[in-house]
């Protein structure tokens, strides 16, 4: 337990630099979106909100700062002038990538020093650990 809680103490940031995780996430999203549609006008907010399982003022108040800094734009619906749009900026494409590309650098110095063979066991670990408590939580919540 002490090596799970140590793991979620690590920190994370430097490999995201300019952008907090979420911020990351939410341009990575953005962008996975608009290569998977082509041609849309971009992802509607809402959508966004259901894929990362937040409500929409959620993530209305984590979009202020992207668009604030350039990173995204927010622009009304053709179809549905109610409705926002979110697309990524040149900017916040180039430090999208920019942080996928620190983030790749990181993880490749970590298979290196760590050895592939050792990542697939702590992966197939790791995965096996999670199952094994997802069932053991199930069963706790059971008895309460």
């Amino acid at each position: 337990m002490q090596a799970v809680f140590r793991l979620r103490r690590a920190n994370f940031s430097p490999m995201f630099c300019q952008l907090t995780r979420a911020e990351f996430f939410i341009l990575e999203y953005i962008h996975t979106y608009m290569l998977e549609h082509p041609g849309a006008n971009g992802i509607y907010v809402s959508e966004l909100a259901g894929a990362l399982h937040v409500s929409p003022p959620a993530v209305s108040r984590a979009l202020r700062p992207l668009e604030a800094r350039g990173l995204i734009e927010r622009h009304a619906d053709r179809a549905d002038r109610r409705s926002t749009c979110l697309l990524l900026t040149d900017a916040g494409e180039r430090i999208r990538l920019e942080t996928k590309e620190r983030m790749s650098r990181f993880l490749q110095s970590f298979v290196r020093r760590m050895g592939r063979e050792n990542i697939c066991a702590l992966t197939r670990l790791l995965e096996q650990f999670i199952d094994i408590w997802a069932e053991e939580q199930a069963k706790e919540n059971q008895r309460c």
